[in-house]
């Protein structure tokens, strides 16, 4: 008797944990898909709205002299305060490119200084300043940290692509907010199957002792 409630058990329980692993999977990637769906569009929704404040703060086109930004007749150079503000508020790091240098930016090395001065990544060059489109990647390296990324190009008055602006979340931070749903679904689904292989152990005890 007790190697047919084994085997009833088995036959119960290997299923579930089957359809389990299937589960686990199938939502690791519907959680990540979802997670870059949505970081995209608040990506994309942060970065249009930036350039916008720009446009209303800062009258006229950018241009660099002597190696600093400019935007109509206001030096940008050195002026994090916004920026620093936007990333205080939404998390994400934000950068103003003038051709494919970085002039403006949150993002800092690990001696805290800012990585201005420093290149974008060739494929941003690439897709932005030379294909002129806007670009979204769920994982760029940049400054040695891998990023959810969002690029739009800055034109001028003729339609000359002249910059870049970029905002961007560390992937680390975002799968860490993956990481911690997928560890709930499988709590839920350990918890789903010990009740299931309780109910059959119950039953199939009734069952073979009846």
């Amino acid at each position: 008797k007790g190697s047919i409630t084994t085997s009833l058990i088995s036959l119960t329980i290997w299923p579930l944990f089957i359809f389990w692993i299937a589960v686990l999977a199938i939502s690791t990637d519907l959680l990540y898909e979802s997670y870059k769906k949505e970081t995209k569009s608040n990506l994309n929704m942060l970065i249009h709205s930036i350039y916008q404040s720009y446009e209303l703060l800062y009258p006229g086109e950018y241009n660099v002299i002597n190696g600093k930004l400019f935007k109509g007749e206001n030096e940008l150079s050195g002026q994090f305060g916004f920026v620093d503000y936007m990333k205080r508020m939404t998390g994400a790091d934000i950068t103003i490119f003038y051709g494919d240098v970085r002039h403006i930016t949150t993002i800092k090395g690990e001696d805290g200084s800012r990585a201005t001065g420093t290149a974008a990544p060739e494929e941003a060059v690439r897709k932005v300043l030379i294909n002129g489109k806007e670009f979204f990647s769920d994982d760029l390296v940049i400054n040695d940290e891998r990023y959810f990324s969002y690029y739009m190009p800055l034109v001028n008055s003729e339609s000359e692509i002249i910059g870049m602006m970029f905002a961007g979340k560390s992937r680390d931070d975002a799968m860490t907010d993956i990481y911690r749903n997928i560890v709930m679904v499988c709590l839920v689904e350990i918890g789903i199957m010990a009740i299931v292989t309780v109910i059959v152990l119950y039953y199939s005890r009734k069952v073979v002792f009846s």
